[in-house]
Order: C-alpha cells, then structure tokens, then sequence
C-alpha cells in the first residue's frame, strides 16, 4: 500500500545523446513508496534509459529526476546508493565470490568506515538471504549457480542496501517461469510489507500485468498510456505499439485479464524507417 510520498518522481524530462536529439521523453511520472510500477514497451523504446536515467546513471539533458524530493543529479554516489538500489540487465559478479560475500558488498554504502562489516551488517545481509530464499547458498561460490539462483542473489544485495526505492532492468530475463514469478512475487511482497517503491522494466506483459500497480507503456521514447493494467494493456494500444494484433481473454478464476500477439500467416511489417 501506498505510504502517499513520492519516492521517485520525473519532471519533463528527456535525453539524448551530445551531438544527438533528443529521442527520450517528455516523461512524468511518480513512484510511491508502496507502490509496483512496470515500465514495458519494444525493443528500443527506452525503458534502459529511462531506468538509467531515475538511478543518475545518465543525466537529463532536460527536465529532472528527482528522489525523495531531491534531484538524483545534485546528490553525490554514496548518498544515492543509501536510498535507491538498482540492478541492471547483466549484472556482473566475481566468478569465486562467495554468495554472502556479494550479499554483504550491498552493505557498502551503510558502512562506518566503509572497511569491515558490523553485526549489524552481517543481520541485514542475512535478512535479505532468507527474504529472497537464498540463505541455503551463503557459502556457495557465484559460479556454481544457476541463472535465477544468480538473480535472486543479486536481488538480495540490492535489497541489503537498505533501499527505499529498487530499480531493476528486466529482471526475469532469461528465467524460466518459476523463476519469473518467484522474483516478481518477491517484489510484490517488498512493496507490500516493506513499503518500497519498486520500478521495473519487462517484456513480460502479463506478469507486468499480474504483479504490478500501475504500467507505463512506452514507445519511441515517449509514453502512450500509464495507469492499471486493464487500461494499458488494451489490445487496440498494444497493437498500434507493437505492429502485430493482440487478443484479451479474462481469467475466469481470478477475472484478470492477459493478452497474447495473433500469429498470422505472415510475419508483421517491420517498422517504417525512421521509426
């Protein structure tokens, strides 16, 4: 539930590479605490970028991202890190780590001296252990994990930030459906209970859908509709944001409603140059 403040907020903002135009934004939009946003749209519609942009990864060239009131340009790394986690695509982690070992590097920002961990450490770094079910593979080197346990590991890092606000950059990819939905449930729960404010980028429709509060569909770096599910997921905006048909069917055990692409007898026109 919604703790009613803006963890995350972007005013008019946009982005283009120098020596570029701009081909970001404008966007506005604001992340509460308690609150599960899903960022989806095609390939290069600029959910990265964006995703970049609220964690001070890039910088506006207009308009501006702001955390907890403040603009994310204006703050200095450590601070950020103290309040927002954000976990990208790929992350990359030492092959011989240890998995408590990676857990603990979450820990960094908080450090007295940045030099050792305090009891304190160690408690939180556990917490986020057991609240991503990883627990069982502290002592575990990185390497010898499969892909969701790696996720789920990341996953728990970020979260022994201590965070009020999780950036995460299509976090189940490459998962298969168990670990999609344990992450996506994970989340869920993080925002519930814990009151964080989460944004996440996905091509995964339905379970943006399924799990999320609210949706911001994106397309050549613009918004085309944000709000509730049933509102954005509308077959006629899928289809003109995609270029192939979408049909809608409601579950009739839990009246969510999913949508899937028309496989037709010929493959969809690709996209006009320029586009």
């Amino acid at each position: 539930m919604s703790d009613g403040r803006p963890a995350l907020t972007t005013e008019q903002l946009r982005f283009g590479y120098p020596g570029q135009s701009e081909f970001l934004g404008p966007l506005d939009f604001s992340c509460r605490g308690g609150e599960f946003w899903g960022v989806i749209g095609p390939n290069g519609a600029g959910k990265s970028t964006l995703l970049r942009l609220c964690a001070g990864l890039l910088a506006p060239t207009r308009g501006r991202v702001l955390l907890n009131g403040r603009s994310v340009g204006a703050m200095a790394p450590l601070e950020r890190a103290q309040q927002m986690a954000f976990l990208p695509q790929r992350p990359i982690a030492p092959p011989a780590a240890t998995v408590r070992e990676i857990v603990l590097l979450g820990r960094y920002p908080h450090r007295r001296y940045h030099v050792f961990e305090s009891p304190e450490d160690e408690r939180v770094a556990e917490d986020a252990l057991t609240r991503t079910e990883t627990l069982v593979l502290a002592d575990r080197p990185m390497e010898t994990l499969s892909g969701g346990e790696a996720q789920r590991v990341h996953l728990a890092a970020a979260l022994a930030q201590q965070p009020r606000l999780l950036v995460l950059d299509e976090p189940t990819t490459a998962l298969d459906p168990y670990h999609q939905v344990s992450i996506l449930s994970i989340l869920r729960s993080l925002a519930g209970d814990r009151g964080l404010a989460i944004v996440v980028a996905t091509h995964d429709l339905n379970l943006a859908g399924r799990f999320c509060d609210r949706l911001l569909l994106l397309a050549d770096g613009r918004a085309v509709c944000c709000g509730i599910a049933d509102e954005v997921l509308a077959p006629a905006t899928l289809e003109r944001v995609y270029r192939v048909p979408f049909r809608s069917i409601e579950d009739p055990q839990d009246g969510r409603r999913y949508v899937w692409p028309v496989v037709g007898d010929k493959p969809p026109s690709p996209p006009a140059e320029g586009d």
